[in-house]
């Protein structure tokens, strides 16, 4: 009788088992996913990150090319195409600030960012750039 009573308890529990399979799964399944969204993350920043690097090294570039001497409108266009190259919807812009020093900076169109670099976005705005651009400045004085 006994053994007939454990065979009874043991077959109707045996459902609560799937159950917690199916739930442990469907864990495992949202885990899953919320990790392959941060890694969307991590690279969408990543290539704002490349993007940032590459802007700064071709705005120095164009800084030493003007102290080496070249004149404001060959490095202009010299780094334009470079510019345009590398980055997505580049610009460059180069302002005379007074004797012997300009102002280069280098705009490119770049997804909407979430929260930081607000001070750099602010600067671009105030140039009449589109809330998706980013910019980077540098003064050469030569």
């Amino acid at each position: 009788m006994k053994q007939a009573a454990l065979y009874l308890k043991w077959r109707y529990q045996s459902g609560d088992s799937l159950l917690e399979v199916m739930l442990a799964i469907g864990l495992i399944g949202v885990a899953a996913l919320s990790l392959v969204g941060l890694q969307l993350a991590a690279l969408r920043i990543q290539q704002s990150s490349l993007r940032y690097a590459q802007a700064v090294q071709l705005v120095d570039a164009a800084a030493e090319a003007l102290r080496a001497g070249f004149s404001v409108s060959h490095v202009q266009s010299e780094w334009q195409e470079r510019a345009a190259t590398l980055l997505p919807e580049a610009r460059i812009k180069i302002v005379d600030q007074g004797e012997n020093v300009q102002l280069i900076t280098l705009y490119w169109h770049e997804a909407k960012r979430e929260s930081y670099d607000n001070a750099s976005a602010a600067n671009c705005l105030s140039s009449n750039a589109s809330g998706e651009t980013q910019c980077v400045s540098i003064a050469v004085a030569h």
